[in-house]
């Protein structure tokens, strides 16, 4: 959903700039807070990744133990 909305604004920035006529006000506080949204996603991301990555390596070393 994220990468959706930030593709569409980029794309409308993107047509803004070539043709022009711009909503300036208006689409680049939504191109903002859509970049935002995303590395807040991807960082939430990380870290999950990173506490799988050690609760997975805990049973990996148990099981090596047993």
């Amino acid at each position: 959903m994220l990468w959706t909305m930030v593709l569409v604004l980029m794309f409308l920035r993107v047509l803004g700039v070539g043709t022009g006529f711009t909503l300036g006000s208006f689409i680049i506080p939504l191109y903002i807070a859509a970049v935002a949204l995303l590395v807040v996603s991807l960082s939430h991301e990380v870290m999950i990744n990173r506490k799988l990555r050690r609760i997975l390596r805990g049973r990996d070393q148990k099981t090596d133990t047993e």
